[in-house]
């Protein structure tokens, strides 16, 4: 029966923690273990599905939705030497697993973080080509000449082609 996949493209939250293989304390043999914490910005829509804008124009984001990634044995010890790092732009694959639980550090409450048993783990080619593009043009986080005029890339409203601008008649 096949499994469901699960993809999450973002940046890595912090450095990811390896784990090498070897026998524990107890004597057990444990395999290589390497976890990863992705985490993407979503942006706030309101009640009819439209993104919210800041008074500036630029999209409002809430809260990262934050993603851990988990890889044993050889996949965890190939990954270790990619050597990724915080911030990097990465797509992770693969099947849903059991949620971590955990205490926060600010309010003392339980919440719990949606877990990926991965299967792949790689640098994402495209934002890591924005980025580069941003970096020698000045600009920063966006996403193409939409984002700097303010403009959603989603919506005809904002076309400085539509029908009315064109020069093709």
């Amino acid at each position: 029966m096949p499994q469901t996949q699960q993809v999450m493209r973002g940046n890595l939250a912090v450095n990811p923690k390896f784990f090498p293989a070897g026998r524990g304390e107890d004597g057990v043999q444990r395999r290589a273990y390497l976890e990863a914490v992705v985490y993407r910005s979503v942006p706030r829509r309101d009640q009819d599905g439209n993104v919210q804008r800041g008074s500036d124009g630029s999209v409002a984001y809430g809260d990262p939705e934050k993603v851990t990634v988990k890889f044993w044995g050889r996949n965890a010890e190939v990954l270790r030497d990619l050597d990724l790092r915080q911030g990097d732009p990465v797509v992770a694959t693969g099947t849903p697993g059991q949620p971590d639980a955990f205490i926060s550090q600010h309010d003392g409450r339980a919440y719990a973080r949606t877990v990926i048993n991965g299967s792949t783990l790689q640098i994402d080619a495209i934002r890591e080509a924005q980025r580069r593009e941003a970096a020698t043009s000045g600009m920063e986080r966006t996403a193409g000449a939409s984002a700097a005029l303010g403009a959603d890339p989603a919506s005809v409203a904002d076309d400085p082609w539509g029908a009315d601008a064109s020069p093709v008649r």
